[in-house]
């Protein structure tokens, strides 16, 4: 074992090392593990199984291979949609940046008059880059936004034809009378809409660009929010692909049954609504941050069902268990063990724990490798290769048929580590645990080719999410009518600037629940240093108002779905709101939920305290600061004093 991760190592020793990725070191993992997680993926397997076996029944005569085939087609078409996905992050910056200069147009005119003067002083025309990954940091976006405003207006007044530009220059410098009489003599309405829509790039250029600036921005707004839509429509056929929609509800209705509010549950009418609403992209009513709040959810909901599914479906492959899906019996599960994630009947997969280990290694290795190879063809992708009618933003993993040399010279050196390491991958995976794969293929090739669809739809769509959560907390910082309550929310047993990972959690008016959702806390820690210059961030407030109370423990109310709500459904919450006492266990929770699905009912338990303990009607707000790991309440003007109570479990104190 030591020698084939040793030799793995080495050899990355002396192949080029992709820039963020240069600590990377393969070792092998505990084969030993836990009961809880082999049953969870024997589940995982089940319902894989149940798939598998509709294909069969509805297709008669189907052969393995063809199974199999058509679900390689589904999960290549799912690693194209997530490649080729909208450049959201990009995209979101430059709509919030418009929105910005929109509410400082003082800023926005000194910051052209800086670049021009600069252009004046060096010599060196402004000019944007035709691929632009746009930056955290807000200053530089600014700039970016402007760069890409000034090219594009002097690239469409260059493009017009001597006698239109003569006329219209004549135009944008006459009288506003002489203007009216211009308009008056042309022959048709299209003249006179062409006239009025193309004066601006003959005004002054200041003054023109102020004018194209507010076109661009409702261009903009409006081409995000149809690449929201559309990505909802396509995550709804999905959700539907893998009958998931209903399994979420369920598990929504179970846990809202346990705690005692069957008001509070979903019906099949309102699930329809809602999946109608998706897969029609009848979304239209929702705003920006509403959209990219349910992309970024969904996106990440569904990718771990991908991931289970490509898990599975490796498993399934790696050991040719086809044929016994296609004759193994449906088995019901006993009433006993029914529970809000697990279908009524299942077929048991025949597999041992021993191999489930020796896979689970397997898996683990390969998915280290296909990252990184992932990366690195990102890392080696030569932008120039990239059309102007091809993708935006390479950054992000978009790539269609570009980068064909840079696939080559990949494919190349995937086969060279084939050859290297090759005969020791398949000495080591036909022997570990007592030759449990050792009837599998293990050959590295095949595998690695087999698995690496799941690691680029897992960056990929990993990425799209976090790109999002990234450009939605630049709009929350400088939107505050979006949520009035967002921000870090703690996990149990985990310190925020020691985890990898942190929650951000926000309170959306018109929703359901809280979103949360995790994000890399280097990528949070840099955008808060470049965007806000700081490292603060506002703590989610009343995050106990969640916790299922009926143990000794304290278990998280999940968010198994998020979804905007009807008035039915904020009728029955406020009817609930009104009438649940004090004494309720889950009280806050109801309170919490109000707030929530109106924005305005902001409970007791949220608000700040005087020292004597009256109500006062300020939301209190505190922060989380990386750099000392510490608690603070923001006031009024704008500073911090510790809550050194916080930390310790409760959130409610006085100031």
């Amino acid at each position: 074992m030591q020698d084939f991760y040793k030799k793995l190592n080495d050899y990355r020793k002396t192949s080029n090392q992709v820039s963020n990725l240069k600590k990377l070191k393969t070792n092998p993992i505990s084969p030993k593990l836990s009961k809880q997680y082999i049953q969870s993926l024997r589940k995982n397997l089940q319902s894989f199984s149940k798939y598998v076996r509709k294909i069969y029944d509805e297709n008669h005569g189907i052969s393995n291979t063809e199974v199999k085939e058509s679900i390689e087609k589904i999960l290549n078409d799912l690693n194209f949609q997530y490649a080729n996905s909208s450049s959201f992050r990009s995209n979101s910056i430059r709509v919030d940046i418009c929105n910005y200069f929109k509410n400082h147009p003082i800023e926005f005119k000194n910051l052209y008059r800086q670049m021009i003067a600069e252009e004046k002083e060096t010599g060196i025309p402004i000019k944007s880059p035709e691929i632009v990954s746009y930056s955290s940091n807000q200053e530089q976006s600014k700039r970016q936004l402007l760069e890409q405003l000034i090219t594009s207006y002097r690239n469409i007044k260059s493009s017009f034809g001597k006698s239109e530009a003569d006329f219209l220059n004549k135009y944008a410098r006459s009288s506003t009378k002489f203007k009216r009489t211009l308009r008056e003599i042309q022959p048709n309405v299209e003249t006179v809409n062409f006239i009025v829509k193309n004066e601006m790039f003959f005004m002054d250029e200041e003054s023109g660009l102020k004018e194209f600036f507010k076109e661009q921005c409702d261009f903009l707004s409006h081409h995000l929010r149809e690449d929201y839509i559309e990505s909802l429509k396509n995550i709804s056929a999905q959700l539907s692909e893998f009958n998931l929609l209903e399994r979420y509800v369920k598990r929504h209705n179970t846990q809202i049954l346990e705690i005692g509010f069957p008001e509070l549950s979903f019906s099949e009418e309102e699930v329809y609504s809602m999946n109608s609403s998706f897969s029609n992209g009848d979304l239209s009513h929702l705003s920006l941050g509403e959209l990219s709040s349910l992309n970024a959810f969904w996106i990440n909901r569904l990718t771990k069902e991908i991931i289970n599914f490509n898990t599975a479906f490796f498993i399934i492959s790696d050991l040719d268990l086809w044929s016994e899906i296609r004759k193994a019996p449906l088995k019901t599960v006993p009433n006993i063990e029914k529970d809000s994630n697990t279908e009524d009947t299942f077929i048991d997969v025949p597999i041992t724990d021993e191999q489930i280990e020796a896979l689970d290694e397997k898996m683990k290795f390969l998915y280290n490798e296909t990252t990184y190879y992932y990366y690195k063809f990102l890392n080696n992708l030569n932008i120039s290769e990239l059309s102007t009618n091809e993708n935006e933003d390479s950054a992000e993993g978009k790539i269609n048929n570009s980068g064909t040399s840079v696939q080559k010279n990949l494919f190349e050196e995937i086969s060279d580590l084939h050859e290297q390491i090759g005969s020791d991958y398949y000495n080591y995976f036909s022997t570990v645990n007592n030759g449990a794969l050792k009837e599998s293929n293990n050959d590295f090739f095949d595998d690695f080719n087999s698995y690496h669809i799941s690691a680029n739809i897992t960056c990929n769509s990993y990425s799209i999410k976090s790109n999002i959560m990234l450009a939605q907390l630049s709009m929350l910082f400088n939107n505050s009518a979006f949520s009035k309550n967002w921000g870090l929310s703690f996990e149990k047993g985990k310190t925020p600037n020691k985890s990898d990972k942190v929650i951000i959690a926000i309170d959306i008016p018109g929703f359901n629940m809280p979103f949360r959702l995790h994000i890399e806390r280097d990528l949070l820690e840099d955008f808060l240093r470049a965007n806000q210059n700081t490292t603060k961030i506002p703590l989610y407030q009343g995050e106990n108002d969640f916790f299922k109370k009926v143990t000794r423990k304290k278990h998280l109310i999940t968010t198994p779905l998020l979804m905007p709500i009807s008035k039915e459904y904020k009728k029955k919450l406020k009817e609930l709101s009104s009438s649940i006492p004090e004494t309720n266990r889950y009280y806050k929770f109801i309170k919490h939920l109000e707030f929530i699905s109106d924005g305005v009912s902001c409970p007791d338990h949220l608000k700040s305290k005087s020292k004597k303990g009256s109500v006062k009607k300020k939301f209190l707000k505190r922060s989380y600061d990386f750099s000392d790991g510490k608690v603070y309440i923001i006031h009024k003007n704008n500073t911090f004093i510790e809550d050194k109570d916080y930390l310790g479990g409760s959130n409610e104190h006085t100031i």
